[in-house]
């Protein structure tokens, strides 16, 4: 969670997030808060081997929405 404020986190997150996510992040979140449905896009199940969109996976999704995709 980044507080008003908090360079060094927000500096982390600009340099090791692209921005898609930050802003998917951003807009998840005013959902939330709003009340609405999540129901935006759902990731694609990456190949065998693709190792950075694992780890993003990883970073990003909650463990139960992986779980729905043992395909991984």
């Amino acid at each position: 969670e980044v507080v008003a404020g908090d360079v060094g986190t927000t500096r982390w997150l600009f340099e090791t997030q692209p921005l898609e996510v930050i802003h998917q992040r951003e807009q998840q979140e005013r959902e939330e808060e709003e009340g609405k449905p999540q129901g935006g896009p759902q990731p694609e199940i990456p190949h065998k081997g693709d190792v950075q969109t694992i780890r993003w996976l990883f970073e990003t999704c909650p463990m139960r929405s992986a779980e729905s995709s043992k395909a991984l």
